[in-house]
């Protein structure tokens, strides 16, 4: 026997114990990640399972994904979800890869085919959670892991709007939830605790947004949904505002229209060169360092006479 086996027996033996105590996991909801909704306030909606740009206009905000392991390896497949708030409904729009090759399962119960489950509640404490679950085909169910909450449940299942289309290789989903339904009133309305998880059988996976710590049902674990933070106009904004309105006036008029060159001959090193080495009068450079990267910001004073000519 090695000495440091016996040291570790000794140690066993004095009544240490050889391994650490694990303490149970403490919830940190703090950590949980957020999703900031779109504005689609004034947005039509028709939930038929087609993303028409009147409902959904362009946008490059990075959607929501579902790519996270809940039972077994996650699927190779994207599931990507825009999601965003009219001023009354949470409104999604799920896009679900498949393989083209197999086609989608619609019958038999939550599991045994093809759709996507939502696990949501409100913020409060003790707040009820429901599950909705989406179907290919066009059906949805709204239930509820809680007795009490069953009544309720079915008051959310009349008022949630959901539609879907299959496609080949892929199936989309619209849908609609009034927070109403869910006890918040509009104007209150800020966040809204969210999981998601997708089956697909074509691969036989299950994959979420946020791998949960006990289940789906466990939000605490999960991730939120909330509305971006408004700021209050301060003075400066509204002159600023004010002073390029007559060109905003212009531009509407088709009186004025404008671009930036892009082939400014301009380089730049961070490591040689500084602020402190240009010219008086040459455009401000700045520069954020990090690891392996860098990036320079340069600040054009133009007034609005420059800009317009």
């Amino acid at each position: 026997m090695s000495k440091y086996a016996l040291a570790f027996a000794s140690l066993v033996g004095a009544g240490v114990s050889a391994l650490p105590v694990t303490q149970a996991r403490i919830p940190r909801p703090e950590l949980s990640p957020r999703y900031i909704l779109e504005d689609l306030t004034g947005k039509p909606l028709v939930t038929d399972g087609m993303a028409d740009p009147k409902e959904w206009p362009t946008t490059r905000k990075a959607q929501l994904e579902c790519a996270n392991k809940i039972d077994g390896p996650p699927s190779k497949l994207a599931c990507k979800v825009r999601a965003g708030f009219d001023g009354e409904r949470i409104r999604l729009l799920v896009t679900v890869a498949v393989d083209v090759a197999k086609p989608l399962k619609t019958d038999g119960k939550w599991g045994r085919r093809d759709g996507f489950e939502l696990a949501f509640s409100d913020t409060g404490e003790d707040a009820p959670v429901f599950m909705l679950h989406g179907y290919p085909d066009g059906t949805h169910e709204v239930t509820s892991p809680a007795a009490a909450a069953a009544a309720q449940g079915t008051v959310i299942q009349a008022a949630v709007s959901y539609g879907a289309k299959a496609g080949a290789g892929s199936w989309t989903a619209e849908l609609a939830l009034p927070v109403a339904s869910l006890g918040i009133k509009p104007a209150a309305f800020r966040q809204l605790r969210l999981n998601m998880n997708v089956r697909r059988t074509c691969d036989d996976t299950w994959t979420c947004w946020w791998s949960p710590e006990n289940g789906m049902g466990d939000l605490l674990s999960a991730g939120l949904l909330i509305l971006p933070r408004q700021l209050p106009e301060t003075a400066e904004m509204a002159r600023r505002r004010e002073a390029v309105r007559p060109l905003v006036a212009a531009e509407k008029n088709g009186d004025f229209s404008w671009s930036l060159l892009k082939g400014w001959p301009l380089s730049a090193d961070p490591d040689r060169l500084g602020p402190e080495a240009l010219p008086a009068d040459a455009p401000r450079m700045s520069f954020s360092a990090g690891s392996g990267w860098a990036v320079a910001r340069h600040a054009f004073p133009l007034t609005a006479a420059q800009l317009a000519s």
